[in-house]
């Protein structure tokens, strides 16, 4: 016996219409039935990727430019070609891993960090190596400048592959 969904009166078991109130018997959800975990959002997630995406664009908008234009070697800095087929390299895998991600790919987040781990080393090694070159001309100032901004492109890149690596970022990816 079980009870009507709208009038409580008694009914058979297996009934599925209610002869008093004429209603008809639909499955009532008890308290356990419901879902009370609130849905996943990914909008970290999304926002990261946004932002990942255009500094990339950004990047690879940077080098083509200076592939483009004069070297300028006032500084006595020579910047060797292939730092900027490292850039390119970089830029295009952050882009793609970053657009797999907002397709909630895996492997998105496998070939961003990737890229971001090359763009780390090659951060370090332009640094020490302009330094260097920067060392040797007595321009202790520019020298400066160049480590305090490599400092600072590394703690962003750094900050960007932990947020990736998240796990509230990483359970949106399959």
């Amino acid at each position: 016996m079980k009870p009507c969904t709208r009038c409580s009166n008694t009914l058979t078991a297996d009934a599925t219409y209610c002869h008093v109130c004429n209603s008809e018997q639909t499955e009532v959800k008890g308290f356990d039935d419901f879902d009370a975990s609130p849905p996943a959002n990914s909008t970290f997630l999304k926002v990261l990727c946004i932002l990942t995406i255009a500094g990339a664009g950004i990047s690879l908008i940077s080098v083509v430019f200076n592939l483009v234009k004069k070297p300028d070697h006032t500084l006595g800095i020579i910047v060797p070609a292939y730092t900027y087929v490292i850039g390119v390299v970089v830029a295009l895998g952050k882009i793609t891993g970053a657009s797999l991600m907002l397709k909630k790919k895996l492997n998105g987040l496998y070939i961003y960090t990737v890229a971001a781990v090359i763009s780390l080393g090659s951060a370090i090694y332009s640094t020490f190596t302009v330094s260097d070159q920067l060392g040797s001309l007595s321009n202790t100032m520019a020298s400066s400048i160049v480590i305090v901004s490599a400092v600072v492109s590394m703690f962003f890149i750094l900050t960007f592959i932990v947020m990736f690596w998240l796990p509230i970022n990483k359970k949106h990816l399959s």
